[in-house]
């Protein structure tokens, strides 16, 4: 009777045992997972539906009461940060870290805003947010006119994660740069086509593909083609500034077919929806020029630089907010080549200047430096207007004062000298003498080491003081000759010659001062300069000479 509990009692202990070691497997396991913060995929997007209606607030909030959604962003900052330490490796992680940015935006910190858009398109290179991300990143650097740093990012980019979402992103970026400075546009095209052929649906993976497509139909001249694109981009992308950068576009490419009343549609669009947006702000500005050409008032009116709404009231409004945005770089461009066309050269250069002043490196600076070239071409057109003169010569001596501008922008210093000695030339023909003889001893002070501007010089003051000389002489006004040569002696010491020594010598002969008169023939005399008239001189020397002797 007693084996059978004896035989049971092994039983129960190797099941003891058994369950002991199961135990032992299984604790470290569980504590691993919960040490590394691996959940399974069912909570973590359990989480992230919690968090969902608390984003869709914000948003809304972004949209309607920016103030609110200006305090509502730390809550979201916090719930998202706290969202990716619990779930590092759910798929929600990188849409956790590009709505992260976009609070850290929200709420003013923009560098934080970057880098929380750089992890995603670096670290989830791969993520259809990467696109959204690095766009998000390239239109702050557009609003600060940061184009090195974009560049260099776009590289980076490409360079270390190649054949990655955002390494296409990247590179279509810098297409994009291209094709608005008209280079390469051969090369591009082609690459495209090896793009779309690896992967027929790039366009939905990486959005701004549409948009590098859109601005080459542009540039072929296929409008209708652009603008097809451009919409084709609005409804893909789900970045608020590339869908108010596509309705502009748009309004852009219907502007320019003479289409205003679909142009203003747009922008109308641009401007309601997306107010918070840059685009918006261009928006408006374009549709007060529409509303102005109807008007019939005067584009760029600075009398109504003071009424809100009006075009250059939104223009100074670009130029306070977004001084460097590339489109800013366009109207400043389109506002210099109005001046141009109002013949006001030296307006259209400080514009030039101003351009290159906020945007050394800027996307446009092909179109500003041929500008420049036309500003001067224009500039050295021959005219007799004194006032046009001077204020084109002005603007070019400015420009040279800054070492920055003279190098950016050549040719100015021809410009000057040319403008200079077209003024002197206007002002010898109006009998202008003194003007002459005071502006071509500016000229060679400025231009010091030019021999050609010397001996110009030389010649048009030698050429003023014998004009100014016998004026005086016809108009009998011998001491005003007198006065003026002594105390200007200094301005044309360097260039009197026999004739001019005649003169003074007649004046002095004409108030009965023979003495003096006999000391300047003589040095008329001795001077013997070509085309001298000695028998002249001679006999008046003599003449003065005896009534002196006749005297004594």
């Amino acid at each position: 009777m007693i084996p059978i509990p004896v035989q049971k009692r092994p039983v129960l202990a190797l099941c003891l045992l058994v369950a002991v070691i199961a135990l032992a497997f299984m604790c470290p396991l569980a504590i691993g997972a919960k040490k590394s913060g691996r959940t399974p995929r069912v909570s973590a997007d359990k989480a992230w539906a919690q968090i969902v209606p608390e984003i869709n607030i914000f948003w809304k909030e972004r949209e309607e009461t920016p103030f609110a959604a200006k305090k509502t962003a730390w809550h979201i900052i916090a719930i998202l940060k706290d969202f990716i330490v619990k779930y590092p490796e759910s798929q929600h992680v990188p849409e956790a870290y590009y709505l992260t940015g976009i609070a850290y935006k929200e709420a003013g910190f923009i560098p934080e805003a970057i880098s929380h858009w750089r992890i995603v398109a670096k670290e989830f290179s791969n993520s259809k947010w990467a696109d959204e991300a690095l766009m998000q990143i390239l239109q702050v650097y557009d609003e600060q006119g940061e184009a090195r740093k974009k560049r260099q990012l776009l590289k980076e980019i490409i360079r270390q994660y190649p054949d990655t979402t955002s390494a296409k992103a990247a590179w279509i970026s810098l297409a994009l740069e291209s094709v608005i400075r008209g280079k390469n546009i051969s090369f591009i095209e082609g690459e495209m086509k090896k793009l779309e052929r690896a992967d027929p649906n790039i366009a939905s993976k990486v959005p701004v593909f549409l948009e590098l497509k859109a601005r080459l139909s542009l540039y072929k001249g296929r409008k209708k083609d652009a603008i097809e694109e451009w919409l084709h981009y609005l409804n893909l992308t789900t970045t608020k500034g590339k869908q108010a950068l596509a309705l502009y576009e748009i309004g852009e490419i219907y502007r320019s077919m003479g289409d205003f009343i679909r142009a203003r549609k747009y922008y109308a669009l641009c401007a309601r929806d997306y107010p918070r947006t840059s685009y918006a702000l261009f928006a408006r500005f374009r549709l007060a020029q529409i509303h102005e050409r109807e008007l019939g008032i005067v584009p760029w009116a600075m009398n109504r630089e003071k009424e809100e709404e009006s075009s250059q009231w939104l223009y100074n409004e670009i130029l306070k907010k977004f001084p460097r945005h590339p489109i800013t770089q366009e109207v400043i461009y389109e506002f210099a080549k109005l001046k141009m066309r109002r013949h006001d050269l030296s307006g259209a250069l400080r514009l030039v200047e101003f351009y290159y002043k906020t945007n050394p490196n800027g996307s446009r600076s092909h179109l500003f430096l041929t500008l420049s070239d036309e500003i001067q071409k224009s500039m050295r057109s021959k005219s007799e207007s004194e006032k046009f003169l001077k204020k084109n010569l002005q603007a070019c001596l400015e420009l040279l004062k800054d070492s920055f501008l003279k190098d950016k922008l050549p040719g100015y210093s021809d410009t000057a000298k040319t403008l200079w000695m077209r003024l002197i030339e206007v002002k010898m023909n109006k009998g202008d003498f003194d003007g002459v003889i005071r502006e071509a001893n500016s000229l060679t002070q400025r231009f010091a080491h030019d021999n050609r501007l010397r001996e110009f010089s030389h010649r048009v003051r030698k050429e003023a003081l014998k004009k100014k000389l016998q004026r005086l002489i016809a108009q009998k006004k011998y001491m005003d000759l007198l006065n003026f040569f002594y105390n200007d002696l200094r301005e044309f010491k360097d260039v009197l010659s026999w004739e001019h020594n005649l003169l003074v010598g007649r004046a002095w002969d004409s108030l009965g001062i023979e003495s003096e008169a006999a000391f300047y023939y003589g040095r008329a005399f001795l001077s013997d300069g070509e085309g001298a008239d000695n028998t002249t001189i001679i006999m008046d020397w003599a003449r003065v000479l005896a009534a002196i002797k006749d005297a004594d």
